[in-house]
């Protein structure tokens, strides 16, 4: 719900969004592994509607400034 990263897993994926959000709480509780892989998904994912995801913009202003 921060990011939609849950959302959008659980849309590509044809599940219910609450699924893959129970899984991620899961593996954060046990090892902090949900944590890690949201954040990963946040960077590589991108938003509805747009071409680029949050990484990638990165990647090209750090590119540009070289």
């Amino acid at each position: 719900m921060v990011a939609g990263v849950c959302g959008g897993l659980a849309e590509y994926f044809s599940l219910d969004a609450n699924i893959i959000r129970l899984i991620v709480a899961v593996l954060t509780f046990f090892g902090g592994a949900g944590a890690f892989i949201y954040v990963i998904g946040w960077l590589l994912l991108p938003e509805e509607g747009e071409d680029a995801s949050v990484g990638q913009r990165l990647i090209q202003k750090v590119q540009q400034r070289q």
